[in-house]
């Protein structure tokens, strides 16, 4: 039960970062475009 638990939350942060990053290097290569 805990480390299912633990698991879930990890795949949680994961997900967080993964669409984090990807906003990030979209808005960058946006603004390149733009610019």
């Amino acid at each position: 039960m805990k480390s299912s638990s633990v698991s879930h939350w990890a795949r949680l942060l994961v997900a967080a970062f993964f669409t984090f990053s990807l906003n990030g290097f979209a808005q960058v290569l946006f603004e390149d475009d733009f610019n």
